[in-house]
């Protein structure tokens, strides 16, 4: 998850399509580390799928961006630091996160 902005008011984003460890999981330090590495004081885009939020209800459900185009999503599942996972019906970039 990340920590958003928008028009002045807080929320937090889950990243669409993938699994990434949490606290007391397995790599979650490593996870959690690399997410900030790529996001942390950047200006993001978000893409809403099919759901507005989590399944729980509680998060933003979004694909992330960075002004220069790339997925977030995307980039934790390539760098090893999430795994993609199918979750319908938002499933709209799931053939990028596959790869």
């Amino acid at each position: 998850t990340i920590e958003v902005t928008i028009n002045g008011a807080p929320f937090t984003v889950q990243y669409a399509g993938i699994d990434a460890p949490e606290a007391g999981e397995c790599y979650a330090a490593q996870a959690t580390r690399a997410n900030a590495n790529l996001v942390q004081g950047q200006w993001v885009t978000l893409e809403k799928d099919t759901n507005d939020l989590d399944p729980s209800g509680q998060y933003l459900l979004r694909y992330v961006y960075l002004w220069r185009g790339q997925m977030l999503n995307e980039e934790m599942v390539k760098g090893g630091y999430a795994r993609a996972q199918i979750s319908p019906p938002d499933i709209k970039h799931q053939g990028d996160l596959n790869n």
